[in-house]
């Protein structure tokens, strides 16, 4: 075995640690019986070298008797110490180089005496101090640095010093203020800890000037006077300076109580001080291959309130923003805005978003783009995102259906995926100041007016400058990024689609494509819709229907066991939707809106709800408005039945039968005929009728005079008999009984 020069050796039994200094061999032949270590202890002060044979040591260490142990030191940088540090190294290191000439003579403790003599006989060096620096370079490793001064160990370094009572003040003299102070002895310090305690200093100090100023009042009343003043009032007035301590002492101690890392503790909590004086220490491009290796999810409530397309003045809340980002590019893959909170739908449609085309997703809200300007995502080989919605069951639904690794940050742990934080700063940064409705909180006062007052924007608009934001994000230059060196050698700027298309031409891209029924079955919400003679029922008024669906047979015995179907939709495409197999290996369908329901296609199924909602407020707001009118026509209906019951009743003749009330139905009908003809012709004209309308039969047997003349006073009596009537009540009757 070989020790090394400066190797440190312990002694198991006693704890002793000596170094080994030097080799040194009594023949040409360095037998190992004629061989010696010279050895030092390390922590004794007045140690000198000895000599132990090599085999001993060797065994001892053999035989556990001895441990090599490692050695911790401390660097010291040479140039930052003062100058008289300096001064006394390079005196120390004279010494030393003149001694190292001597070689391996000086372990000799005979030479070493000699040496010591001769110097100081010279006046070069004292004794003391030739031993005192010999022994620091040894026992320190052998070096310059051995010789430094250990000045920064005088005054008991990190041990508290109390100041005895009646010792003058420490620290240079007072060229301002009066008096000249006094020092922090054990009362002092105990009337401090007393104003800390009953003042309301608070955590960050703001009540240090209070507690002090109590400090003078309750604790040195002796000191301190109350002088009145002209108002009925008093001043406080200190008669001796060098009696009390001063503010900057009692600032001091408490600072020196209350370390700064204690006091942002007790006001941030534990989860945010790590947050926010944690060093960031690794970067974002760790364990990545290239593109697609790794997506980072997570979601935000936009600082914007949106408003309904059908009803401007109806304002809607403020949307949810998704977005997906690549970790290598930086490159906004996926996005999706939506009314709904963050859940597990939203995430997955933005997951499916990044297999979308990006130019027709884009054309879709009236932009143009290139393929150049946002390259389709398609699906990770990881995916990241906080304890939220990946931490639900749907999650082993989207790690089995595309084999994604699902990933979920520590809680509370936003840094972990600081990169998608920071793009929601990007993208309200962007769109932000131009939008009605946003929530500037920086520029947001009292007098001004709130932003939800000046909402606008629809959901569709809202996603247009979202969709315009992340154009902007994704062929911006990235500040900060850690590249690579082939990367900068190949003309590559750091933007993140250049970054894409750079990763993708010369790396290892992660990215997989998969079919787009595929994408729809796993990543769509799911729902269930009920078999109905209007066709599958997905919410009220919403009825869809697939042509292989209207050939099966099955609708039938299904819309007889009004039997329930699985489907996957997409919340912001009311129009299309695709029903589930119910066997294990059917095939998917297509479904769209029948024709009775495609006035609902344009619209998302949040704005179906709420026109739903709305329509049912109205309804109900209309039959509480109308329900006066109705109860009046009610109630007239009811009192014209109850007159013309007691009309009735007191025209019904003594002892008439049944028989006789039926008897003549139609003769009776022909002759009311003949009187409402009568009478309209006599409103008309106001003469007497002529009896033109008469019955037929009775006309050919009975004279033309004798008819007009029976006509005329049927009618005669008639209008007498109405006249006679009395007129109809304006208040409800009471009852006839």
């Amino acid at each position: 075995m070989m020790l090394p020069v400066n190797t440190l050796v312990k002694e198991r039994a006693t704890g002793t640690v000596w170094r080994v200094l030097d080799e040194v061999s009594s023949t040409e032949t360095k037998d190992i019986t004629t061989t010696h270590f010279v050895l030092i202890e390390l922590h004794t002060s007045g140690a000198l070298p000895r000599f132990e044979g090599k085999l001993k040591t060797l065994s001892r260490i053999a035989s556990d008797e001895l441990v090599v142990i490692e050695e911790i030191v401390e660097s010291i940088n040479l140039m930052s110490l003062s100058s008289y540090d300096k001064e006394l190294i390079e005196r120390r290191w004279r010494l030393i180089q003149f001694t190292l000439r001597f070689r391996q003579r000086v372990w000799e403790q005979k030479f070493r005496g000699r040496l010591a003599r001769r110097l100081a006989d010279f006046g070069i060096f004292s004794k003391p101090f030739f031993y005192s620096t010999l022994r620091l370079y040894w026992q320190h490793g052998q070096t310059k640095e051995a010789v430094v001064t250990q000045m920064w160990r005088c005054g008991a370094p990190g041990v508290q010093r109390i100041a005895a009572e009646g010792a003058p003040k420490p620290g240079r003299p007072r060229s301002i203020q009066p008096g000249t102070g006094v020092a922090a002895t054990e009362p002092h310090r105990r009337n401090m800890i007393l104003a800390w305690a009953s003042a309301p200093v608070g955590r960050d100090g703001r009540g240090l000037k209070k507690a002090w100023e109590w400090m003078l009042i309750s604790r040195y009343p002796e000191h301190v006077r109350m002088l009145p003043r002209r108002d009925d009032t008093q001043r406080l007035e200190v008669e001796n300076y060098d009696a009390v301590p001063t503010f900057e002492q009692f600032e001091y101690h408490w600072k020196h109580e209350h370390p700064f890392d204690v006091r942002q503790l007790k006001r941030m909590s534990q989860r945010r001080f790590e947050l926010a004086f944690k060093p960031l220490l690794t970067g974002t491009l760790q364990e990545v291959r290239g593109p697609g290796t790794r997506y980072y999810i997570d979601a935000t409530v936009l600082d914007v309130y949106a408003v309904s397309r059908f009803n401007p003045r109806r304002i809607v809340g403020r949307p949810t923003l998704y977005v997906v980002i690549d970790q290598f590019t930086r490159m906004v893959v996926g996005i999706y805005v939506g009314l709904e909170p963050p859940c597990w739908a939203g995430a997955m449609l933005a997951v499916w978003n990044c297999s979308v085309d990006k130019v027709a997703f884009c054309r879709e809200y009236g932009i143009e783009i290139t393929s150049d300007m946002w390259p389709t995502g398609y699906m990770p080989l990881h995916l990241m995102g906080d304890r939220g919605e990946l931490k639900s069951e749907e999650a082993d639904r989207l790690s089995a259906g595309f084999n994604i690794d699902v990933e979920n940050a520590t809680a509370y742990r936003g840094d972990a995926k600081g990169i998608v934080e920071r793009m929601f700063r990007t993208l309200h940064a962007v769109f932000g100041p131009f939008l009605p409705g946003y929530i500037d909180k920086e520029l947001a006062g009292r007098d001004a007016e709130p932003a939800v007052l000046r909402s606008a924007m629809t959901l569709e608009a809202i996603t247009r400058a979202v969709i315009n934001a992340v154009v902007i994000a994704n062929t911006r230059v990235v500040r900060d990024y850690e590249g690579w060196p082939e990367v900068i050698a190949d003309g590559v700027p750091f933007v993140p689609v250049s970054l894409w298309k750079w990763g993708v031409d010369n790396l290892r891209s992660d990215v997989r494509t998969f079919s787009d029924m595929h994408l729809k079955r796993h990543l769509w919400p799911k729902a269930q819709m009920t078999t109905t003679k209007r066709g599958l029922q997905l919410y009220r008024g919403l009825y869809y229907m697939g042509e292989e669906l209207r050939r099966q047979s099955w609708f039938a015995q299904a819309l007889h066991r009004k039997q329930l179907v699985d489907v996957v939709y997409h919340p912001l495409a009311s129009g299309v939707a695709v029903a589930l197999p119910s066997e294990a290996r059917g095939p998917a369908h297509e479904l769209s809106l029948v024709p009775r329901s495609r006035r609902l296609g344009g619209v998302s199924f949040s704005e179906v709800a709420a026109l739903e909602f709305q329509k049912r407020r109205q309804n109900a707001s209309a039959f509480w408005t109308n329900l006066p009118d109705q109860l009046s026509a009610y109630r007239d209906t009811i009192e014209d039945a109850a007159r013309s019951r007691r009309l009735a009743e007191r025209a019904k003749p003594r002892g008439e039968t049944r028989a006789e009330r039926t008897r003549d139905i139609r003769s009776n009908r022909e002759e009311e005929i003949n009187l409402m003809t009568s009478e309209v012709f006599l409103n008309t004209t106001g003469d007497d009728p002529t009896g033109n309308v008469v019955d037929a039969d009775e006309q050919k047997s009975a004279p033309a005079d004798e008819v007009t003349n029976r006509t005329a006073d049927s009618v005669r009596r008639l209008l007498e008999a109405r006249r006679r009537l009395p007129p109809p009540p304006t208040t409800s009757p009471t009852d006839p009984k």
